[in-house]
């Protein structure tokens, strides 16, 4: 069980290895205390979701400025939850309660469900270490063509049944 659990630390945590040399320490320390106490993995897990979001936090404070550049930073043309503004009131001007964000604080808000799923879903990919210009991404084109798939090409009828307002080829 103790080396299940000192494994889990070091799987779980190598992704931040290079934020500082006070974080590989920590790792050490939390390894040492994992075997010398003999502690359970549930334990274990509770230390390190703590440690992570000191460290998210920390990582958020050194590459974004404030939540107001991390949502520019997210935002693309389709898309801008900078200029939205219950987007700005929900997310405030603080990096610890933005990252204690919900989906129904959120609600509470007035943000839309679109805008809820990709502000978490980026929130969560920023605070495991990337980088907000990389792994942003815009809203799906709408569908030049809609139908029934192969029955229907560039909106006529090429076999089946023909519905009302449809054209045979």
């Amino acid at each position: 069980m103790v080396l299940a659990a000192s494994f889990y630390v070091e799987q779980r945590l190598g992704i931040w290895h290079n934020i500082s040399s006070i974080f590989i320490q920590t790792i050490s320390q939390i390894i040492y205390v994992i075997k010398t106490y003999n502690l359970h993995i549930l334990v274990v897990r509770i230390l390190l979701t703590t440690i992570e979001s000191f460290f998210a936090a920390i990582h958020a404070y050194q590459t974004e400025p404030s939540p107001i550049a991390f949502l520019e930073a997210i935002s693309k043309t389709r898309r801008n939850l900078a200029e939205n503004s219950t987007c700005v009131n929900a997310v405030g001007e603080d990096w610890d309660a933005m990252f204690r964000l919900t989906s129904e604080k959120l609600k509470g808000e007035g943000v839309s469900v679109q805008d809820r799923k990709y502000l978490l879903w980026a929130l969560e990919k920023y605070r495991q270490g990337g980088n907000p210009r990389e792994f942003a991404y815009d809203i799906k084109k709408k569908k030049k063509v809609r139908g029934w798939g192969p029955r229907v090409q560039k909106g006529i009828r090429v076999r089946g049944m023909l519905r009302p307002g449809e054209r045979r080829a």
